[in-house]
């Protein structure tokens, strides 16, 4: 398959609060400005500049190796993507970015996500 850039798309993301919680679920959100796409465009989520999930703009579920993540669109929104951490842990924590497949295509700002342990008193 060959992945073609259109100039023009920002990508913003956004955890579902500042920290995430050992145990807890957590929801990474990016959303795209802007530009065309074509219909066969990857968005990848990525910590610490590897790749964790994949999710193309048709919106159609992909499977990941981690059964604790999914990714997919928003309500079906191809501009609106989510993946979603269930049970995080410690190894979850680290510098986060949402990016076109195509290397040449845009990125999110890097958002960096720490994993707390819960307190119980």
């Amino acid at each position: 398959m060959s992945l073609t850039c259109v100039t023009g798309q920002t990508y913003s993301l956004s955890g579902s609060a500042p920290y995430g919680i050992r145990g807890e679920d957590y929801r990474i959100t990016c959303q795209i400005f802007g530009g065309n796409f074509l219909r066969t465009d990857v968005i990848w989520f990525m910590k610490n500049s590897i790749k964790v999930c994949e999710q193309p703009f048709t919106c159609n579920p992909n499977p990941q190796t981690d059964p604790r993540i999914t990714c997919g669109c928003i309500n079906g929104n191809d501009r609106k993507m989510y993946l979603n951490i269930t049970n995080v842990q410690s190894t979850d924590a680290g510098t986060w970015t949402c990016r076109d497949a195509d290397v040449s295509g845009g990125s999110s700002q890097p958002v960096t996500i720490p994993v707390y342990c819960k307190l119980i008193y």
